[in-house]
């Protein structure tokens, strides 16, 4: 079907013709240094008509350098082409020739030099260029090692907030969602593959933008106000069409090892390709043996000039994994808190294999054409252990080993004690398509839209469970003690199919104004089964979890039994405003989306069968102020929220004695909304940010505790009271070769949750939890042609006041860390990072109180041009590294602990290509 409405569609556009010819003219832009002629992406390129200097047309060059412009051509006018970018002399040209078509060609801008009574001074490369909303960093400005990856170079640059655990990188609080190479997906959205393997010697730039789709580049019109930052890695023009690599070797104590391939050649215009492949535990900090991840990828990226490019990925990856932990809690209740603490033993298996290709073609200058698809098959199994126990006051116990005097501890305040064992087998495969068209049919720049896409997503999971709970105040028949024995599996095959399609049309009332009137269609259907046997009545009790007896299948529990079917039918207009001027954006947008909702579900003998119609909507508006220096935004954006239908209909879940799950058919649509402001001057050295949000009809959780069996029952209710502001700013400067960076920021939450003891019928008690949080942080750096030193004080402080019981709880966390990096004569080189934290506030015990983490490393380059590199690394030398971190919420106050590995020696080498 939707073949032939794409064809349908093309045959209409294709039937379009335009009585008044427009002129085209094209171009790439290059810059004209010292020691290099590369490509100049992101200048601004404008058509003025002549003598009022009115502007007709803009646009920005691509990240090869290249421009297009169309514009109307008036009799008896004159029209000045002119190309600028800041720190360069601006190009000019009359378009004197009244031709269809006209071709500059080759456009070089040369730098700009600071004159001083005829004395040409020059000036150190700048580290930031400013250009509007987009942050150019040059590389050479930071002192990165040249073997170092691009992983190293992200932590160094202001404005960027990264978290090494996650791999997230923020710019300004937006999440930076792909890194690119030379304006390519290359890596297909894998950003952990790009920051670990992009070595710092080839990258002259990066840049960090919001990027707009190829639809809204072809159409002119933001769908939405969610920003889309990426950060763009340009390479050096002298690697340009180069074969780099590197292969690696690596072993150490504690079972280390570690094996890598690289082999890449990149070309500035986007014509990519790389081969990656790593077999390593180096990065691994568990203790846990067996942990290994292995990837290998292949990736290509291809242009075939201005009508057609395509980037193509596939990946594999096995990953083995395990971890040791424990937990104590605090949870807030009416009538006296509850304790727990918990050890867990996880050990996870897996292998992926998946694969991305995006192409887009421009088969003319007034239609593009993009189509995308991505699909992975992944199989895993994970095994587990955990014992818990519950209380009715505090525990003295130690977080790292909290079972250790569990016998010791008074029986009067043990609640329940369980032990819990599972293993799991599941197998899921994904396929998302897409595809858009964009015809231009008038010479203003009016524009048809058509977007087709479908995704299919099936799993099937085996899961085994063998559960005891020992309850301390529930007795059974005989008076004694109560215990709950279960012994499961579960298989639960599931299914969701979507397929949409999206109309648009866009309307230029002027050059700067633009509308867009839209309509979709959505069609979703999902498949959820369950299947439950109980295998507690077998006599091979102690066969290994994962096994099946013979018969099982007689031996089903029919109060689980589960079949449910769902389908979502969702209409939505789409109605938007864009004013983009020269240093003023204003956009406007409102989405309605009716949609009709239905449910047919069996668990046991409940049945249910449902159809609910809403309407949801989504208004934003965005106002951004970008001359060249600085950029100034303030967005609002909401969005209503539909309650799923299983937490309006589905049958109760007793699957777990301690967690029973209800649901409510008389939950509300909840609202939410967003103001954020943002600041940014990064030449200066300036950035801000702030924000704020508020959920009305929220839905939340309302726990139900069992004071007897240490259980809960929890039922979807709506509250009101969920809001939340937040703000940071940082500053840098520089002093020749010394760099100072300082930031701070600040938040305020108000979360709102129901808690009782009982049942539903006794009622809810509404808790409030305020959280405080501060941090602030001052690095500076002192960055010679010897080396780089770099010092950093960091504080963080959490607070948090629940109303419940009047409970107060804090973190302080004080982080002081020197950083070294020397080159040595003969080849030698020298790196050494030290980190003191200091921790203090609720529930921290002095031996989790102190750390110092303190790593070391000699490296010798040697071979011709200093390809040979040897490495011997000490890795937490004092063996003090720790994993603790405590966190509050409405509900409680949790503390978490996980075995790290300690300290290690790695030994490596590697050669470059």
């Amino acid at each position: 079907m939707g073949f032939y409405i794409l064809t349908v569609i093309f045959s209409l556009l294709s039937l379009a013709t335009v009585c008044a010819q427009r002129q085209t003219v094209t171009g790439k832009l290059f810059t004209v240094e010292e020691q290099a002629d590369d490509a100049l992406p992101y200048a601004e390129v404008t058509v003025l008509s002549l003598p009022d200097s009115a502007l007709v047309r803009g646009t920005v060059t691509k990240t090869d350098g290249s421009f297009r412009l169309n514009y109307t051509r008036k009799p008896h006018t004159s029209y000045l082409l002119r190309a600028s970018f800041l720190g360069y002399e601006p190009f000019t040209a009359l378009l004197n020739t009244k031709k269809d078509s006209i071709n500059l060609g080759r456009i070089c801008l040369k730098a700009e030099a600071l004159k001083l009574d005829g004395v040409v001074v020059k000036a150190d490369m700048r580290p930031v260029v400013q250009r509007k909303d987009s942050t150019i960093y040059n590389v050479a400005a930071y002192r990165v090692p040249q073997d170092e990856y691009l992983e190293a170079l992200i932590k160094r640059i202001p404005g960027l907030d990264y978290d090494p655990e996650t791999q997230i990188i923020k710019y300004n609080g937006h999440v930076i969602n792909s890194i690119l190479i030379n304006g390519r997906d290359l890596f297909g959205g894998d950003k952990k593959l790009a920051l670990t393997n992009l070595p710092i010697g080839i990258i002259r730039r990066v840049k960090v933008y919001d990027r707009r789709t190829e639809a809204e580049r072809a159409t002119g019109m933001r769908r939405g106000n969610k920003k889309n930052y990426v950060l763009d890695v340009e390479t050096k023009s002298d690697m340009n069409g180069m074969l780099v690599g590197e292969a690696g070797v690596g072993a150490g104590t504690a079972s280390k090892k570690d094996l890598s391939l690289r082999l890449m050649r990149f070309e500035q215009q986007g014509s990519n390709v790389a081969v990656i492949g790593r077999s390593t535990n180096r990065y691994i900090d568990s203790d846990y043996p067996g942990n290994i991840h292995r990837d290998l990828t292949a990736a290509i990226s291809q242009s075939a000039g201005e009508k057609f490019d395509c980037s193509v990925t596939g990946n594999y990856s096995y990953n083995h994994a395990g971890n040791l932990s424990t937990s104590r809690s605090e949870l807030y209740q009416t009538a006296g808190n509850r304790y727990s603490i918990s050890e867990n033993e996880n050990k996870s298996k897996g292998k992926t294999i998946g694969g991305s290709a995006q192409f887009t073609w421009h088969p003319d200058s007034k239609t593009s054409v993009t189509f995308n698809v991505y699909g992975n098959t992944t199989d895993s199994e994970n095994e587990g252990g955990n014992r818990s126990a519950s209380f009715n006051m505090m525990p003295t116990v130690d977080i790292t080993n909290p079972f250790a005097d569990f016998n010791r501890l008074s029986s009067d305040s043990k609640i329940n004690y369980g032990e819990n064992k599972q293993f799991g087998k599941r197998k899921d495969n994904s396929l998302n398509v897409m595809g858009n068209v964009v015809r231009t049919l008038t010479e203003r720049g009016d524009n048809i839209s058509l977007t087709l896409s479908a995704m299919h997503n099936t799993a099937k999971a085996d899961n085994y469970t063998d559960a005891s709970t020992y309850y301390y105040r529930l007795k059974n028949s005989m008076g004694a003690d109560s215990t709950d024995y279960r012994k499961q599996y579960i298989n639960s095959p599931t299914s969701t199919l979507n397929y949409s399609a999206q109309l648009a049309y866009t309307f230029f009332i002027t050059p700067k104004n633009q509308f867009q009137l839209g309509y979709s269609i959505s069609k979703t259907r999902e498949k959820q089964d369950g299947n439950t046997y109980d295998l507690s009545s077998f006599s091979s009790s102690d066969a290994p979890i994962g096994f099946l007896p013979q018969g099982y299948e007689q031996h089903e529990i029919d109060s689980l039994y589960s079949r449910n079917r769902s389908g979502r039918l969702q209409h939505t207009v789409t109605v938007g405003y864009d004013y983009n001027g020269s240093n003023t954006n204003l956009s406007v947008r409102m989405d309605m989306s009716p949609d009709r909702r239905s449910i047919q579900s069996r668990t046991g003998s409940h049945m249910a069968d449902t159809t609910a119609v809403q309407t949801s909507w989504m208004p934003s508006v965005s106002f951004s102020y970008t001359p060249d220096n600085f950029y100034l935004q303030l967005m609002y954006s909401g969005y209503t929220q539909q309650p799923d239908l299983s937490s309006l209909v589905a049958a109760t879940d007793y699957s777990s004695p301690l967690n029973i799950i209800h649901s409510n058919p008389n939950l509300k649509t909840s609202y939410s909304h967003l103001l954020n402001f943002t600041f940014n001057s990064m030449e200066k050295g300036i950035t801000a940010n702030a924000s704020f949000r508020q959920t009305f009809n929220s839905i939340s959780q309302a726990v139900f505790y069992n004071t007897e069996t240490g259980g809960s029952e929890t039922y979807p209710m709506n509250v009101n009271g969920d809001w939340g502001v937040n703000g940071n700013a940082s500053y840098e400067r520089r002093f020749g070769q010394f760099r100072t960076y300082v930031s701070g920021g600040g938040s305020l939450d108000n979360n709102v949750s129901l808690t009782a003891n009982g049942t539903m019928k006794d009622g809810t008690e509404k808790t409030n939890t305020r959280s405080l949080a501060f941090n602030s942080s001052l690095r500076t750096s002192y960055m010679p042609q010897w080396g780089e030193i770099l010092l950093g004080a960091f504080w963080t402080f959490q607070s948090s006041d629940n109303s419940l019981q009047n409970i107060k709880s804090y973190n302080r966390i004080y982080r002081v860390n020197a950083e070294t990096n020397l080159k040595l004569p003969l080849g030698f080189g020298f790196k050494s990072d030290a980190l003191y934290v200091l921790r203090s506030g609720t529930g921290i015990s002095s031996e989790n109180r102190n750390e110092v983490v303190w790593n070391m490393s000699l490296s010798y380059k040697f071979l011709k041009q200093n390809k040979a590199r040897i490495e011997v690394e000490w890795v937490d030398i004092l063996n003090q590294c720790k994993d603790y971190y405590g966190s509050a919420s409405s509900t409680g106050f949790y503390e978490n602990y996980r075995r790290k590995i300690g300290s290690y020696v790695m030994f490596s080498f590697s050669y470059r290509i």
